[in-house]
């Protein structure tokens, strides 16, 4: 079976430190973001919620250097 390895993609984070609940609509339907949890900017503008545990191994911060030349790499 052949294998594949996802694309690197950079995406806006923050991290929500409200103290209730929140209510996102994404593509998928409604997600519920809590304290702690990560709001990520999809690649077509569009929102989720990721618990931090999963974010932590799933993203790592990058550079402006690295952050400038991916911009500009994906518009050619």
């Amino acid at each position: 079976m052949p294998r594949f390895r996802k694309r690197p993609v950079l995406v806006n984070a923050f991290r929500y430190k409200g103290e209730f609940p929140i209510a996102i609509k994404t593509l998928e339907g409604t997600m519920t973001a809590s304290q702690g949890d990560w709001i990520i900017t999809g690649l077509d503008g569009e929102l989720y919620a990721c618990k931090d545990s999963i974010f932590r191994r799933s993203y790592e911060e990058c550079d402006q250097a690295e952050s400038t030349a991916f911009l500009i790499e994906s518009k050619v």
